[in-house]
């Protein structure tokens, strides 16, 4: 007599479990309480993404070299300052002709600080684009998913290394199809 009623309790469970089947593959594709994932990105958005992504590291490689060379330049009108202030102490003010060279010498390092400080406004600037360029970029790109295949397959057309999957610490997330959705 026990036998039909664990029948009735297995085919009670594999029932249950058959129902729950659609809700478990779509909370696959809605990882976000209730939330459905954004659209993914296609194979021609993703090749843009990289584009943008390659151009924005060029962008911010240039701009940290142009604050290398800028810190370097101000560490050298720095140096100069010191020199002439050290001048300055031991300079003959009765003589006219020291008097001229030392203005005259002045007079070249507080325009070299001038053009210092243009370019320094300058980066300054072109950092404020770059962070903007940025955060659209993480906008339109980062934040969007995009399925795996198609990142290796833009990756080899581009001609780049790409990464393997075993190098992505999360782990595989699939869209409602079963394919895997990076981020």
């Amino acid at each position: 007599m026990q036998r039909p009623a664990l029948a009735w309790l297995v085919l009670a469970a594999a029932w249950s479990c058959a129902a729950f089947a659609p809700a478990a593959a779509q909370s696959q594709a809605t990882p976000r309480a209730g939330k459905p994932l954004p659209r993914l990105l296609s194979r021609a958005e993703l090749r843009v993404c990289l584009g943008r992504e390659q151009e924005l590291k060029r962008q911010q490689d240039a701009l940290q070299a142009a604050h290398d060379a800028h810190n370097a330049e101000i560490g050298l009108l720095s140096e100069e300052a010191r020199r002439l202030a050290d001048e300055l102490k031991l300079l003959d003010l009765a003589s006219e002709h020291q008097v001229d060279d030392y203005n005259r010498r002045n007079e070249v390092r507080n325009k070299q600080v001038e053009k210092a400080n243009a370019r320094a406004d300058a980066l300054r600037q072109t950092s404020i684009a770059l962070r903007g360029e940025e955060a659209d970029y993480m906008k339109a790109c980062v934040a969007r998913p995009y399925l795996l295949d198609d990142r290796d397959a833009v990756l080899k057309e581009l001609g780049r290394n790409n990464r393997k999957r075993e190098q992505h610490p999360e782990p595989a997330r699939t869209d409602g199809a079963g394919r895997t959705v990076g981020v």
